[in-house]
């Protein structure tokens, strides 16, 4: 390759002198290119010696270089070049090998180059009559709020807007952002992230919309499914395991099938197993980001989690859930940036499906968290025993020390530390008699004595290790310092150093206002019982502002129920939209096209006793077996308390049973089985709380009511609802109106939504709160949703209508 089609004489002036100033050694250069595609820039990013140079690279952005020299003069890339280049290639970042007269080059990647940006033209002929999707798609039918949506998606491409777009069910939202999204990426040579809230929607945009979408458009974009490193398999953690107890596995170990699995599987994902591994063994096999070595991996190229980014890095849209997306995101606010890759590769452009739900996903992500397994785990990573036989990273470099026996001083540490986290648990579960609660407020004794100073006993025995860890570490030879061992200990040693800073914070909780500190109670799948400690932000808008809607050109976040009464302010509010210019913010509702006043019968007893009368539970029970007994069963039956639930079943269920109507219970099976058991059984009822009150999609004659048995109000003493309210009212608002009212009317909305999953469906909907009726704020809720047939009367009266509404349903089918 010719040199001055690569570089200006200026920077071979620049590169040369460079190499002359360190005697001819390695020296690692950043060059950025200019509109001939040229570098034209060139900054020194690191010095080594004759053999190798430190890869670093700091500013790095799609379109640039790295250059090195090979002081041998031959070009050809090591081992290790091809896997820097690898990682910077899928960042769109070139690399280049030079010899020290700078007059060969040899260009191992090239840089992407940046084209200049392409705006889209109208695009919703595309699903207009007469248009690909009425050609291909033998249910076609148009719809005008689809159409709209899609022209308004197009715009904030365009136009790098935040678009909030409530559309309500059947308007048929994938597609009217898919369109676009798929035709920028492919005119742009552009990235855009779609994020959902659930794996179904996931599964149906991958299996279905897109493919969909793409011939539409005729579009060759690749599209990728990612999933958290989590669900892949580690290579270096599963020989690992393999070897901790190879005398004591017999052969029909989950571990001995894994082993022959791994050799074949492409993916090397959980779920392209054909068994259900036991999720402590997953745990301590599957990849993740703490003690990840990178490129120092025996197994880097291997490594199916780094294969996983690779196909990602190439594709222009990528499909993650909410949870994966805002780990991305807090690492680079953590400093990852947001020019290269972090858990994905760098992308311009959101796309918010199931937005309602991202607030969760925020405060989730935002939170430090510790229990004392995840303290557990990383200590047996470290160094551990199991049946007399030693592992762990610190095990491994033993071999590297003048004294091996001096590794030996770290077990009675470790030791100590299980002691102190197993002692910590103990006084916080007696302080706190095993319920939530939220740290605030003055220091009490019993705090001081049942959190406060055993954590104080915990931090301090893990700076020991830390510093004990330094020691060791110190002792490694240069020479021995990118072995893997050694990288995997260091690593370890700061993650014991983020538990201290935790316990630091944590004891220190009156200095930080802006942060909610509390603990919770947990169980293992064993019956273990635990304490979770976690620090929370009260209000994470404006990280959210930071994270997303400053750093991303465009963001459209949709979901059907974004609005309540009609205004976009509390939702927007929560999630720090209010943080964004206004001309840079488009506000849209597309109304569902479904005929609700026809076709959906909603129902209000007013003489149902208030949930927090006498009698309310004995009411519900004897209307619930009215309702079933009219509709034949098809019910799904939505509670906020698993309690009540629980008893409302066991009262209800022996009606059903001699009725021949089949019962399911939250929590007897896995979700998904339950909901396909539920789908498959026309008469059958379902029983649930929480999470089911979204992501049930049952159409047809498997659900035919809907019954809600109150109003959707989270539980005041959650920590975190708590602490939000008492800062609300500290600044002056009514946290009833302003947080708990908005809040259960998008959980309404969501339960509501279950009936109506196609326009040919039809049934009815019962709320069995009165206060929707009787308090002023009810009206909020009811105006919150579709307007529909709507009956608020005695419940009698109500079983009246209803059954004849029934009736006259064959109308519908």
């Amino acid at each position: 390759m010719k040199i001055n089609e690569r570089f200006t004489y200026r920077v071979i002036d620049i590169i040369k002198n460079a190499i002359d100033e360190v005697n001819g050694n390695e020296v690692l250069f950043l060059g950025r290119l200019d509109s001939d595609g040229i570098i034209s820039l060139v900054e020194v990013g690191a010095r080594g010696d004759e053999n190798s140079v430190p890869a670093i690279f700091p500013h790095m952005i799609k379109g640039d270089v790295v250059i090195h020299n090979h002081p041998s003069g031959i070009l050809k890339p090591s081992e290790q070049d091809l896997n820097v280049a690898s990682m910077l290639g899928n960042d769109g970042i070139g690399f280049y090998i030079i010899n020290n007269s700078v007059d060969k080059v040899y260009a191992v990647v090239e840089p992407i180059k940046i084209k200049e940006r392409v705006t889209l033209d109208n695009l919703s002929h595309y699903i207009k009559p007469g248009g690909s999707l009425n050609k291909i798609d033998r249910n076609y039918e148009y719809r005008e709020a689809q159409a709209n949506l899609l022209d308004d998606v197009t715009f904030a491409l365009n136009h790098d807007c935040v678009l909030a777009a409530e559309a309500g069910t059947g308007v048929g939202k994938s597609f009217a952002y898919l369109i676009p999204a798929l035709k920028w990426a492919e005119e742009n040579d552009d990235r855009i992230v779609i994020s959902t809230g659930t794996i179904n929607l996931q599964q149906q945009l991958v299996d279905k919309d897109i493919p969909l979408a793409k011939k539409i458009l005729n579009s060759k974009v690749k599209t990728v499914l990612v999933k958290g490193r989590g669900n892949y398999v580690c290579h270096k953690r599963f020989y690992s395991a393999l070897e901790e107890d190879s005398l004591f596995r017999d052969e029909n170990d989950p571990l001995n099938l894994i082993r022959e699995w791994i050799k074949n599987s492409k993916t090397g994902t959980i779920s392209d197993l054909n068994f259900l591994p036991p999720k402590d063994l997953w745990s301590s096999i599957c990849s993740e980001t703490d003690t990840c070595t990178g490129i120092k991996c025996a197994y880097f190229n291997k490594c199916f989690s780094m294969k996983a980014r690779k196909e990602a890095s190439t594709a222009g849209i990528i499909v993650v859930n909410h949870h994966l997306l805002f780990a991305d995101l807090a690492m680079r606010l953590e400093g990852a940036g947001f020019e290269g890759s972090a858990v994905l590769p760098p992308f311009y452009k959101i796309i918010f499906d199931e937005a309602h739900n991202i607030e969760d996903s925020a405060t989730s992500f935002f939170s430090d968290k510790y229990n004392k397994y995840s303290l557990i785990k990383y200590l047996n990573r470290l160094y551990g025993r199991k049946m007399g036989k030693r592992y762990g990273s610190l095990y491994k470099l033993e071999k590297l020390f003048n004294d091996p026996s001096i590794i030996s001083d770290v077990d009675p540490i470790i030791e100590e530390i299980k002691r102190n986290a197993e002692s910590l648990d103990q006084l916080c579960l007696d302080f706190t008699s095993g319920n939530s609660l939220h740290i605030e407020g003055e220091i009490t004794e019993s705090l001081t004595y049942g959190i406060l100073n055993p954590s104080l006993k915990l931090q301090k025995s893990i700076l020991d290790l830390s510093d004990k860890l330094s020691e060791l570490l110190d002792l490694v030879d240069e020479d021995f310092q990118d072995y893997d061992a050694f990288i995997e200990s260091s690593r370890l040693k700061r993650k014991f150093e983020s538990f201290s800073t935790f316990f630091e914070k944590f004891r220190s909780y009156t200095e930080y206002r802006d942060d909610i500190f509390w603990v919770e109670k947990g169980t293992t799948s064993k019956g273990d019982v635990f304490i979770n400690y976690t620090i929370t932000p009260i209000d994470i808008s404006e990280l959210m502002n930071k994270a997303v809607f400053e750093p991303y050109s465009s963001v459209i976040c949709t979901s059907a129920t974004l609005t309540v009464n009609n205004s976009f302010n509390f939702w927007k509010k929560r999630v720090g939209i209010q943080h964004v210019i206004t001309e840079r913010v488009q506000e849209k509702i597309y109304e569902s096209p479904f005929k609700y006043d026809e076709r959906v019968f909603l129902g209000v007893p007013v003489d149902a006793p208030l949930p927090t009368e006498d009698g309310y539970i004995d009411f519900i029970k004897d209307y619930i077996k009215k309702i079933l007994d009219i509709t034949n069963g098809s019910g799904l039956l939505l509670f906020t308390s698993y309690h009540i639930l629980r008893e409302v079943y066991e009262n209800v269920k022996p009606f059903l049973d001699s009725k021949g109507i089949t019962c399911y219970k939250q929590g007897e099976d896995d979700r998904s089985r339950l909901l396909n058991n539920f789908k498959e059984d026309i008469s059958s009822v379902l029983f649930a709380t929480e999470s089911f009150w979204e992501g049930v999609d049952s159409p047809g004659e498997t659900l035919k009511v809907v019954v809600i048995t109150k109003l959707p109000f989270r539980v005041p003493s959650d920590p975190i609802i708590k602490a939000r309210m008492d800062r609300c009212k500290e600044k002056g608002g009514n946290p009833f109106m302003e947080i708990s009212i908005p809040d259960a009317v998008t959980r309404l909305k969501q339960g509501f939504g279950r009936l109506m999953r196609r326009n040919r469906d039809w049934g009815l909907v019962f709320l069995l709160d009165s206060r929707c009726i009787k308090m002023r704020y009810g009206s909020i809720f009811l105006n919150s949703l579709p307007q529909c047939n709507f009956y608020a009367d005695k419940g009698m009266s109500i079983l009246g209508d209803s059954k004849e509404f029934l009736e006259k349903g064959v109308m519908f089918e």
